[in-house]
């Protein structure tokens, strides 16, 4: 994937990438869009500005940033919210020649006058089907008609491309050189999925334990359909003596920084959330997601189960459904032309340090 994404965005050519999450999208964006920086001359305004859905996506493509751009005398910026606009004011007025944030944070420094895009070069959207959906449309054609250069070049990329989200791009590309290295169905390859079905939510607590008690997962990650359900499991598992750690947008910024910091640190084993983590949250050490509930689009099941795996590592998916989610279930494998099978008892034998006698 980065052999054909770097060079077009080298280039300066609009550029559309569709690739399967774990496969290196952010390394070859970030390393393309370094190539295109003139550190020449005295600090100016940013150069390069890469957009995300949500903070700790955006937060994570800076630390990409720093990290490749430290021995090239290029400087970064995070802006995204729940932190003091003033230090995002003062990281910029620095000299950032590169910016990286979520759409809320970046209208609002442009807004005030503390972003100016008169010498932007790229425009990076990562989760670009994310970021063109209408919860974020309002925010984005902000963005992309607040004065950006005519010569301006864009840069998508995602897992799953819809073709509404395509259609938008169009309004703002100029033929561009696609790049479709995985089609709907190749997300879930590697990653073996199966489910366990559940009465109720008390089976659910029931078979989260079970499955913690014998299978041996460096690290998972518990997904829920909302901040209620991941505050109510987070709570009842550490009744039960489970270390866990949950993550939703209700929390303040520095304690979601402060979750995730210790959970890629590897001081937790598990860790709660919404689905605010969905995307492009890349932690090595994964090895299985839970389903614990299933979310409204099938994209979002993809993005989900993407998060173990990584890297062509050997990743496990397992929901819990209920009766009420078979339809659903039937609809996904469908779509993507894959079963999910029951989970079964030998697997969990097999990869159990602590196996049931």
């Amino acid at each position: 994937m980065q052999t054909q994404a770097i060079g077009p965005i080298r280039a300066a050519t609009d550029v559309v990438i569709q690739a399967k999450s774990g496969m290196g999208k952010t390394g070859a964006f970030v390393i393309g869009l370094l190539d295109r920086i003139d550190t020449s001359g005295a600090p100016r305004a940013p150069q390069a500005l890469v957009l995300s859905p949500v903070r700790e996506l955006a937060v994570q493509t800076n630390r990409v940033v720093e990290a490749l751009g430290l021995h090239l005398g290029i400087k970064a910026a995070s802006c995204v919210g729940g932190t003091p606009v003033s230090e995002n004011r003062a990281a910029i007025a620095a000299g950032a020649h590169v910016v990286s944030g979520t759409p809320g944070r970046v209208l609002q420094l442009i807004e005030r006058g503390w972003l100016s895009l008169d010498s932007i070069r790229v425009v990076c959207l990562d989760e670009a089907d994310e970021l063109l959906s209408d919860d974020f449309m309002p925010q984005m054609r902000a963005i992309l008609t607040a004065g950006l250069p005519e010569s301006v070049q864009v840069v998508m990329f995602s897992a799953t491309m819809s073709d509404g989200a395509e259609d938008v791009a169009a309004n703002f590309m100029v033929e561009p050189v696609t790049v479709r290295l995985a089609d709907d169905d190749t997300h879930l390859a590697g990653i073996e999925q199966y489910y366990v079905e559940c009465r109720n939510n008390e089976d659910k607590l029931s078979a989260i334990i079970d499955l913690y008690e014998r299978l041996s997962a460096t690290q998972s990650i518990l997904f829920c359909s909302s901040r209620a359900a991941v505050d109510s499991l987070s709570a009842a598992l550490r009744e039960r003596d489970f270390g866990v750690s949950s993550v939703h947008a209700d929390m303040e910024q520095w304690q979601r920084d402060e979750v995730v910091e210790a959970f890629r640190a590897g001081s937790t084993r598990v860790l709660v959330t919404t689905d605010v983590l969905a995307r492009g949250f890349d932690v090595q050490t994964v090895s299985m997601v839970v389903n614990v509930e299933l979310p409204r689009e099938f994209s979002t099941y993809t993005h989900r189960i993407g998060r173990s795996g990584r890297h062509g590592r050997r990743g496990v998916a397992v929901s819990l459904v209920t009766a009420r989610d078979r339809a659903w279930m039937a609809g996904l494998e469908g779509r993507y032309g894959v079963g999910v099978k029951p989970l079964p008892a030998e697997l969990v034998q097999e990869g159990g340090a602590a196996a049931a006698p």
